[in-house]
C-alpha cells in the first residue's frame, strides 16, 4: 500500500509538470499563500492526510485517523518554484510524497539517546483515545489516560508500545522521564499566570491540561496561592483556586467542557497526601 501510495505521487507529478513548460508565465507566479494551498491540497488529496495552509508559507499536517503531525516550512520549496516556475507540478509534487514517507516513518528509526529530551506526556480523554493507534498509556483518573510523545520543533509522533519495548524500557520509567521534561520545558518557557487568587495556563501549546498531572508544578501553584483545587476542562486551559473557593468553578468548568472542541474533564481535582484525587460533591 505505501508503494502503491508513492507511485501514485509520482505519476501526479509528473502529470501535473508537463515537461519544464511553465504553468502560468512568470509574472502570473503563485502568491506564498496561494503556493501554500497548492500543497495543502496536493497533500490531501495523493497523500491520504489532513493539511491546511496556515500563515505565510506554513502547512500543518495531520494523520487522518490519529494525532502524529508535521509542521512544513515552504520557503525553500517555494524559492525553488520561482527560480523554475515550470516545475511547479514536482516540487508540490514532491513536498507531498517526502511528508507522507516522514509521517509513515515517525520515529521507528530513532534510538531512544535520540528522543529522550523531546518525550512529553499528553493527557487525553477516553473518546479521544479512540483515534490513537495503540499508544504507549497509562491510566489516571477520571477516565483519562496520560499517552506519550516525540516532539521536536517540526514533528510529533506518538510513541507506541513497540517503540518503547524496542528500547528497552518500561512506561513507568517513560512517564517519569515525561513529567520531568514537561517540568523543564515549562519553567523555561511557558511562566505561571497568576491573578489574585486564580493561577494556571493557557498558552495553546498542547500542553496546558497536561500540567496538571506535574508533581512539581502543583507545587509552583501551592507556592502562590496555597493548597489548590485544580480543572482542566479543555486541552488549552488549566486553572486553579484555593480549596476554600471550589465552588465558585464548578459551573464554569461544565460549561467549558461542554463547549470545548477539545474538552479533556468537566471533574474538580484536589491533592491529598501528594496525589491527585476527583473533588467529592
Amino acid at each position: 500500500m505505501r508503494r502503491l501510495g508513492l507511485l501514485l505521487l509520482v505519476l501526479a507529478a509528473a502529470a501535473c509538470a508537463g515537461g519544464d513548460t511553465p504553468e502560468t508565465p512568470d509574472s502570473e507566479l503563485l502568491t506564498k499563500p496561494a503556493f501554500s494551498g497548492r500543497v495543502a491540497s496536493t497533500i490531501i488529496a495523493e497523500a491520504g492526510l489532513q493539511a491546511e495552509a496556515r500563515f505565510g508559507l506554513i502547512v500543518f499536517v495531520e494523520e487522518a485517523e490519529g494525532s502524529d503531525w508535521i509542521r512544513l516550512d515552504l520557503q525553500k520549496q517555494y524559492g525553488e518554484y520561482q527560480r523554475n516556475p515550470g516545475r511547479l507540478g514536482m516540487i508540490v509534487a514532491g513536498v507531498a510524497r517526502d511528508t507522507q514517507e516522514r509521517m509513515q516513518a515517525g520515529i521507528e528509526d530513532k534510538a531512544f539517546e535520540e528522543v529522550r529530551a523531546d518525550i512529553l506526556p499528553v493527557l487525553k480523554p477516553p473518546f479521544a483515545l479512540r483515534r490513537l493507534e495503540e499508544p504507549a498509556r497509562r491510566p489516571f483518573l477520571a477516565g483519562l489516560s496520560v499517552v506519550y510523545g516525540v516532539q521536536t520543533e517540526d514533528q510529533f509522533t506518538f510513541i507506541t508500545p513497540q517503540d518503547v519495548a524496542r528500547w528497552g524500557r518500561n512506561v513507568r520509567e517513560l512517564d517519569r522521564l515525561a513529567l520531568d521534561n514537561l517540568a523543564r520545558e515549562t519553567r523555561e518557557h511557558e511562566a505561571l499566570l497568576c491573578e489574585e487568587e486564580l493561577c494556571g495556563w493557557a498558552s495553546g501549546d498542547g500542553y496546558d491540561a497536561t500540567r496538571m498531572i506535574v508533581p512539581q508544578l502543583r507545587r509552583d501553584i501551592v507556592e502562590e496561592i496555597g493548597p489548590a483545587v485544580y480543572a482542566v476542562p479543555r486541552e488549552d486551559i488549566f486553572v486553579a483556586l484555593p480549596v476554600r473557593l471550589a465552588d465558585r468553578i464548578k459551573a464554569r468548568v461544565q460549561r467549558d467542557f461542554a463547549a470545548a472542541p477539545n474538552p479533556i474533564s468537566s471533574e474538580i481535582f484536589v491533592e491529598q497526601n501528594g496525589k491527585l484525587v476527583t473533588l467529592e460533591a
